[in-house]
């Protein structure tokens, strides 16, 4: 696995965001981390790749997108030498203890199934290395197949049946339902 050569700053024209689709990033998250900017300053930097003398934005695409917004000129960059993809960067990232929470849970799925592959399974290994535990890894690891899980008894749920699984919920059992589905809506 590869690792951040360096931290530095690096104008927004110089770095390449050509794999980013803006469609899909909302405008609402943008301007919470521009308020937050104007605030504090960015706070992480955006993790980008270095080959043949170019840089591109491999992680941190709303924080590039908000540090555009207030027209700053260059942004802190941690730099990682080489062709790098998503995957391995989110790795990297986990890795260090002060970058592992600008990732999101999408982010972390990506990240342990990157390290579970490269430490053949190691889940002692990978905790050592993420400050995780082995069962949040484990979490992280069943995450593809629990959505599967869920979206199957989603689809087989009968009403009837299920107003009646509802009623038999104790109310600690029914709050957190009803965070889940909070999270879903």
């Amino acid at each position: 696995m590869k690792e951040i050569q360096e931290f530095k700053n690096i104008s927004l024209e110089k770095i390449n965001i050509s794999n980013i689709n803006e469609d899909l990033i909302n405008e609402a998250d943008i301007d919470n981390i521009v308020a937050d900017i104007k605030e504090k300053g960015l706070s992480r930097p955006i993790i980008v790749s270095l080959e043949d003398n170019k840089y591109s934005l491999i992680l941190g695409t709303k924080r590039f997108m908000a540090a555009k917004k207030v027209n700053t000129s260059s942004i802190f960059c941690g730099v990682i030498n080489g062709k790098v993809d998503r995957s391995e960067v989110t790795a990297i990232a986990l890795c260090y203890t002060s970058l592992e929470d600008m990732l999101n849970d999408e982010d972390r799925t990506l990240a342990i199934n990157y390290l579970n592959k490269n430490l053949k399974g190691d889940l002692t290994k990978i905790s050592s290395i993420t400050n995780l535990s082995t069962e949040e890894i484990k979490s992280y690891l069943n995450f593809s197949e629990d959505v599967e899980k869920a979206k199957s008894y989603l689809n087989s749920i009968n009403i009837k049946d299920f107003e009646k699984k509802l009623s038999s919920l104790t109310p600690e059992e029914l709050r957190s339902l009803v965070k889940l589905l909070d999270k879903l809506n």
